[in-house]
């Protein structure tokens, strides 16, 4: 229970951080904030939403009885999960505060934030809670 807990608060901190690191570095394809949200929070509402889909993957798999083996297939499905979550959100940038250019943006920033939920699930996986 725990490291599902912590999983998720490093999953929504890593994913704000990459989108505050996408939003300074790129900011003709990549922007976050608008009139009602500064960039700050809607950093962290965007990874809040993305860090939210992620931590049900693995349940909703598990309900649905789909079951899969090898580990190069589940990178494969959180880049997809992520980077169709980017872009979901990114249609409500009204709300969210997110913006992206183009569909090609969300995956590149797809495959970053899943190589940081990698690293959290890792750091969370060997440490003893």
């Amino acid at each position: 229970m725990y490291k599902r807990l912590i999983s998720f608060v490093l999953y929504w901190v890593g994913n704000s951080f990459a989108f505050l690191i996408v939003d300074i570095s790129f900011p003709s394809f990549f922007e976050l904030g608008n009139v009602l949200l500064s960039p700050s929070y809607a950093a962290l509402t965007a990874g809040f939403l993305l860090a939210m889909v992620i931590a049900l993957v693995e349940p909703v798999f598990n309900t649905l009885n789909i079951h899969v083996k090898h580990d190069g297939t589940w990178v494969l499905i959180y880049w997809i999960i992520n980077s169709e979550t980017i872009w979901a959100t990114a249609r409500f940038s009204e709300y969210v505060g997110l913006g992206i250019s183009a569909y090609w943006v969300a995956a590149v920033i797809g495959a970053a934030v899943n190589i940081l939920q990698w690293g959290s699930w890792n750091l969370v996986n060997r440490t003893k809670l």
